[in-house]
């Protein structure tokens, strides 16, 4: 089977690019060919793996800015490789520039919803009657995604699944990432994981930590993670005066290290229509404390506490919370079966998905 998949946004540490890899990384490269479009750049671990697998990847300059040389490339390439399938990952109609290339081509046209909204409503609700009547098949990672997208019309939900064994905490990852960032082993280490954007509400966590050291001066904030925010939450950090307890670790392409030598993770994001980040956290057994933004499909343990954005209300849960224990093979093997019993277990995810695309090709070829 030969594939195309297509991301519409940057390829790189975003909740949709690490859903697409965690599935890539999962297939089976013998049976299955794999080619990726990306839109601007690509994350260099993922390409990595991708070209490990010999398979190919194809970047157009900008999608957005440059559309109809978009639409040309992506017609041509899909001439040249004669694919199966192209899979389409997006938030928005938009995703209809990818349909009219495939116009009349020998291939399946697959679209898969991210997100529960969009930036360009606009051209969004132009598009829609045009991207309704031109794919073949409508995923989404969510029921509220899909809605979102598709209104009435069918979908079919695959999940955001990860490998549980990933993210289990280790004695030894704990131990190694508080002696290469100089953590003792009595600090309180509160951990936020996610792009310095709008969304990811780091202005929030800052209120909230000035508070919290207010209170112990042995807690630690760890920031993973890039974004277009990020200078001005690194002068926000130097305003408030918390350039001793705070530590930016960047783009992070391994966190089973970072969980394991944390004790709280924290997501106040503004809007978010699943976060799985918050998945990983709690394989590793962590307390997750999530804004009511967050769906409640996220928790698959009892490890997840939603709470309104208010900082005193975060202040008074956060510093009342136990932290993770220290975990055993008993415990981490307890998580795992809790993440398969949810259904967000990736190895029955890719089966689900490999099925339906073998489907797609057999429908195909008949």
């Amino acid at each position: 089977m030969k594939l195309l998949i297509i991301n519409t946004i940057e390829f790189n540490r975003n909740g949709m690019s690490t859903m697409i890899m965690n599935y890539y990384k999962h297939f089976d490269h013998a049976d299955i060919k794999v080619d990726f479009l990306i839109n601007k750049s690509i994350d260099t671990v993922f390409e990595n793996e991708i070209l490990k697998n010999k398979d190919q990847v194809f970047i157009f300059k900008n999608r957005n800015r440059f559309p109809l040389q978009y639409i040309k490339y992506l017609r041509n390439l899909a001439k040249v490789y004669q694919y199966d399938v192209v899979y389409i990952h997006g938030n928005s109609a938009t995703m209809a520039a990818e349909e009219f290339a495939l116009r009349k081509l020998n291939t399946k046209v697959v679209v898969h919803a991210h997100g529960e909204t969009t930036e360009h409503q606009v051209i969004h609700k132009l598009l829609l009657p045009y991207f309704y009547k031109h794919y073949d098949y409508a995923l989404a990672a969510s029921i509220g995604a899909g809605k979102f997208l598709y209104g009435e019309k069918n979908f079919d939900v695959i999940k955001n699944g990860i490998n549980a064994k990933d993210f289990s905490y280790t004695e030894t990852g704990r131990e190694n990432f508080r002696k290469k960032n100089k953590i003792n082993e009595n600090d309180l280490v509160i951990l936020q994981v996610g792009a310095f954007t709008e969304q990811k509400n780091h202005i929030f966590t800052l209120k909230l930590f000035k508070k919290m050291i207010g209170l112990d001066n042995n807690y630690k904030l760890v920031l993973a993670g890039d974004g277009p925010l990020k200078e001005h939450i690194i002068k926000q950090i130097k305003q408030l005066g918390l350039v001793s307890n705070v530590c930016l670790l960047g783009e992070i392409s391994n966190l089973q290290e970072v969980y394991s030598g944390s004790d709280y993770l924290i997501f106040p994001s503004s809007w978010e229509p699943f976060g799985i980040v918050a998945l990983e956290g709690q394989m590793a057994g962590l307390p997750v404390f999530l804004s009511n933004k967050f769906s409640k499909k996220v928790a698959v343990t009892n490890n997840c506490i939603f709470l309104p954005l208010n900082v005193d209300i975060w202040l008074e849960r956060l510093g009342s919370s136990p932290k993770r224990d220290r975990l055993n093979d008993n415990d981490n093997y307890a998580l795992a079966k809790q993440l398969k019993n949810s259904g967000y277990d990736i190895h029955d995810n890719v089966d689900e998905l490999v099925n339906l695309l073998r489907t797609i090709v057999g429908e195909k070829h008949e």
